[in-house]
């Protein structure tokens, strides 16, 4: 393995992809254990559960502008509403698979340039990855179900989506105002569409709309100023014309399904 070494923490992140076993252990090592910070005194932790439990206390770290590093402790099943809010100096996260419920603006407004679901999570709830500041790949694992409301809105570093295959619904607004984004793949699981999901996302320039789609809500991609094409499935043709979804000038082209023989 050729690694450059610039610092620390850059060999850790190399680390991350090849021997994330190896990962594991320096974190235990380096990282100090901390139940809450709300004071800035430590940037790199080891995010511990409340004693007794398997959950990290709601505004654990709120608004702690020094917090850098994270690791969550593999003995966490819940992150607590508001825990890391504001933390807005956080750049590296790590989310172990033991972790299934991540509660409302847990990482809103954090600084995040990459995030990684585990694959135990099945809900994004509402807010919880709101205005992360640096984030510009988001990929949504193939165990998601549900994408909730204003979930990832205002992420306005955000260029690249790719909704995994196993999500059947993006409520309300669930991306709205990612000003960045230019290039969206959503999944071909994917039911219900919410109103205003990618309202105001600005740089999308072309959506394919997959033949598993039910519903669109009206406004899903309004105000989407440089949205030219879109390529949206026949059943869906009543709804397109009958609801303001798309900007006035989207070319749209409507597709049948091709059974398999």
């Amino acid at each position: 393995m050729d690694i450059q070494i610039v610092d620390l923490f850059s060999l850790i992140d190399e680390i991350r992809y090849y021997e994330p076993n190896l990962l594991r252990i320096i974190f235990y090592m380096l990282f100090t254990p901390c139940y809450e910070d709300r004071e800035g005194k430590h940037k790199y932790i080891r995010a511990m559960p409340k004693p007794g439990t398997n959950i990290i206390n709601e505004k654990a770290f709120f608004r702690n502008k020094n917090l850098t590093w994270v690791m969550i402790d593999n003995t966490v099943k819940t992150i607590s509403k508001s825990t890391f809010e504001g933390c807005i100096s956080l750049k590296k996260l790590y989310i172990p698979n033991s972790v299934e419920n991540i509660q409302e603006y847990a990482f809103s407004n954090v600084g995040l340039n990459t995030l990684i679901i585990p694959r135990s999570i099945k809900v994004i709830r509402e807010r919880s990855f709101e205005n992360i500041l640096n984030l510009k790949h988001l990929i949504i694992p193939n165990t998601v179900i549900i994408i909730e409301e204003l979930a990832f809105h205002s992420c306005k570093s955000l260029t690249h989506l790719t909704i995994g295959d196993s999500v059947r619904v993006i409520k309300h607004c669930a991306f709205y105002s990612c000003k960045k984004l230019t290039n969206v793949r959503i999944g071909k699981s994917v039911k219900n569409i919410g109103t205003g999901a990618f309202r105001l996302c600005k740089n999308l320039s072309e959506v394919s709309i997959p033949h598993s789609v039910k519903n669109i809500g009206g406004n899903a991609f309004a105000f989407c100023s440089i949205l030219e094409k879109a390529t949206i499935p026949i059943h869906l043709r009543k709804i397109v014309n009958e609801t303001k979804i798309f900007p006035k000038y989207t070319n749209i082209r409507y597709t049948v399904l091709k059974l398999k023989r």
